[in-house]
């Protein structure tokens, strides 16, 4: 029999000696920030894989979205700055003034060579203003014809209206009041460039009208076939804003 106690044991925690190998691993508590977000899909085989989402690109979507609006927006911006709001003309009259004991009228009108006559009428001033002569373009640039109408109810030449000195001829041999009223309209060729420049644009927007929504269909079928959804996803909201866009513009061209 032992009647003596065992010793215990003691464990010695000792610094690492020259002899002793240790290991040491540094753990970083905060993950790495990442710009993807991570999604998942079930494969053909019917697992479930996690892949890497690409994130939302802001500069593509303005593209996407960009494109069919300003397509929209050109035109009606170039008619606000450098179109006119209505076509303009210039109403003006003069006297035609009977000449000798004869039937002959002569009078003088102010409009300049540059200037396209767009009508005139001769009315005489003693019966109730009756229309006696209309204006009736000529071969010359600068000579319009006038003309009345016969005892068969044809038209026949009857005078000239001259642009060149602005000297009105008339005689149709009929017998009037001393004086006679002519009526003419007329465009400057600032107001004739203004207006042609209108009509383009009018003619550049509609067309814009067509382009705009299938612009946007173009984007976001190629957006979304390349995998940009940023862009794909900003062609679709071009398409939404199209009828916004179509209500402004023709607000615009009423108002």
């Amino acid at each position: 029999m032992i009647d003596k106690k065992p010793e215990s044991i003691t464990f010695a925690m000792n610094p690492p000696g020259d002899n002793e190998t240790t290991l040491t691993a540094a753990v970083n508590e905060t993950p790495s920030p990442t710009t993807n977000e991570q999604a998942y899909m079930i494969s053909p085989t019917g697992e479930v894989v996690a892949f890497q989402k690409s994130p939302f690109d802001w500069k593509q979507f303005n593209i996407g979205a960009g494109i069919p609006i300003m397509i929209m927006l050109i035109p009606i911006i170039l008619m606000a700055v450098f179109g006119e709001d209505q076509y303009g003309y210039n109403e003006e009259n003069a006297t035609l003034s009977k000449t000798g004991d004869g039937t002959a009228y002569i009078g003088q009108i102010d409009i300049g060579l540059d200037d396209e006559l767009l009508g005139c009428w001769i009315y005489d001033g003693g019966d109730g203003q009756s229309g006696i002569a209309r204006c009736e373009g000529g071969d010359d640039d600068y000579v319009v014809e006038l003309q009345s109408r016969n005892e068969e109810r044809n038209w026949e030449i009857t005078g000239y209206f001259n642009l060149q000195n602005g000297t009105v001829y008339f005689d149709d041999e009929s017998s009037y009041s001393e004086t006679l009223l002519l009526y003419y309209d007329y465009e400057t060729e600032e107001e004739l460039a203004d207006y042609e420049r209108t009509v383009f644009f009018e003619e550049l927007f509609f067309v814009a009208c067509w382009v705009s929504p299938l612009s946007a269909v173009v984007v976001s079928i190629v957006g979304y076939t390349k995998g940009n959804n940023s862009m794909g996803t900003g062609g679709i909201t071009g398409l939404c804003l199209y009828p916004l866009l179509s209500l402004f513009a023709l607000l615009f061209f009423v108002l």
